[in-house]
């Protein structure tokens, strides 16, 4: 029983005291309830919810409720969110299970309170706040532990705004087997599945171009002859003739179920992937994912590896989530998209660099206005120097960013100079040892 006082004050003093009341309150001797940790989730997530989020994409919220001892308890949990300091939202969660945990455990749905979140709630601003038992149902030694964050205030989501990826799609016809890439714009958005999926992108935009016929040779499961190389420099050669600021990517049909089924450039908007779908969604998220800067993750034969991949194997690391069918995603089990390996996933390291290398370096503009120009184009392959044909085109100009270990020169019939650029090849990744392509 306590036995209190009430007395009043404000800038002018205090009042007296008032009589004396007293209140006989309830022992608790039962299980603590309290709130370990909250994260929001599209793809990735760490425990500790650094993982930065993608605007207008929808995501998964759990929040790990825990008592601190054996219970039977089911208590519900409460979650506010907020822009900008606004509620704009609040969802009551029943619990997922029979007891409260006693520890955080990320491997099932069932050990956390989940909270689907649309993607109108994705936006900068946006912070959450949580407490379980909000209506003090259950009697526990300390009621004010009870929100996350504990000081009352919401905590910040670290979410960001993305450009559209916009793709033109070109349909590759192979004159030497007339086999032609079935891509049209019935099915195009299918090949952005994995990557909207996995990826930190909410939006993708793709046009189709005309069909694209070459006369490289036959398309091999190994890549013996080097086919796959020579189709890649020409949908990048025709990127550079058109002055496209889009990614290219060229879809081919292989004669063959099994081998080589993509190449893309490391750090450049070109690339080909077969027309094999769904496993062509999975070709493309790869292929784009050399386009951002990624190189494979260990694992499975992969070549040239990123010697910074910080997880053993090439498995992703943290628990990761399909969004879609709320599907976990184990650590033990997934490797990254990157690796050659399989079941794949992304990992927060290739999440984060994706993201970071699309916000920086990622969008690849050709300024200027279309004026006669010459495309030169080519191509390194075991050391040996391919220049191919040379064309004139009516477009905007495409020149080297930096100097590098090659030089073109052009001449005058009589060998006085033109021009002189000194280049680096782009690479690829999956190509030749040592291949490398160019085109300005």
């Amino acid at each position: 029983t306590y036995t209190y006082r009430v007395q009043a004050c404000n800038g002018g003093g205090c009042s007296g005291f008032s009589a004396e009341a007293s209140a006989t309150t309830e022992e608790s001797s039962g299980p603590n309830l309290f709130i370990s940790n909250l994260y929001l989730v599209q793809s990735t997530q760490s425990l500790d919810g650094d993982v930065p989020l993608v605007a207008d994409k929808a995501g998964f919220l759990r929040v790990f409720a825990l008592a601190s001892e054996g219970n039977d308890l089911q208590p519900e949990v409460r979650v506010r969110f907020y822009h900008d300091g606004a509620l704009v939202h609040t969802a009551t969660v029943s619990a997922p299970g029979a007891s409260v945990p006693t520890s955080v455990s990320e491997s099932s749905l069932g050990y956390s309170w989940n909270v689907e979140v649309s993607k109108s709630l994705m936006e900068s601003g946006l912070s959450i706040l949580a407490d379980v038992d909000p209506g003090n149902a259950v009697g526990e030694p300390d009621e004010g532990d009870n929100q996350f964050p504990a000081s009352g205030t919401p905590m910040t989501m670290d979410v960001r705004t993305t450009s559209t990826y916009r793709v033109t799609f070109i349909p590759v016809l192979q004159n030497v087997n007339g086999l032609v890439g079935n891509v049209s714009a019935g099915n195009a958005d299918e090949f952005f599945d994995d990557v909207l999926e996995r990826l930190p992108i909410a939006d993708t935009d793709a046009n189709i171009h005309a069909e694209y016929a070459t006369d490289a040779e036959v398309l091999e499961r190994d890549n013996a002859n080097g086919a796959w190389g020579t189709v890649l420099s020409e949908v990048n050669a025709l990127r550079v003739a058109e002055g496209g600021s889009r990614s290219y990517y060229g879809v081919v049909k292989t004669d063959y179920t099994s081998g080589v089924a993509g190449m893309g450039y490391l750090g450049w908007p070109a690339a080909i992937g077969w027309d094999r779908l769904p496993s062509g969604a999975g070709v493309a998220a790869h292929e784009w994912g050399h386009n951002w800067n990624r190189r494979h993750a260990p694992g499975c034969g992969a070549g040239s590896p990123d010697e910074s991949y910080p997880y053993a194997d090439g498995k992703i690391g943290l628990w990761g989530m399909d969004v879609g069918p709320n599907s976990l995603k184990s650590p033990a089990t997934y490797f990254d998209f990157m690796s050659y390996c399989g079941p794949d996933w992304v990992s927060d390291y290739s999440y984060e660099a994706i993201l970071n290398y699309r916000e920086s370096a990622g969008a690849v503009a050709v300024s200027g206005v279309a004026e006669p120009s010459l495309l030169v184009w080519g191509r390194v392959e075991d050391g040996v120097i391919v220049l191919e044909p040379a064309f004139e085109v009516e477009t905007r100009a495409t020149m080297p960013t930096q100097p590098g270990d090659y030089r073109m020169d052009g001449l005058t019939s009589t060998g006085a100079s033109l021009f002189s650029l000194e280049f680096d090849l782009i690479p690829v990744p999956d190509g030749k040892p040592g291949e490398g392509h160019f085109a300005f």
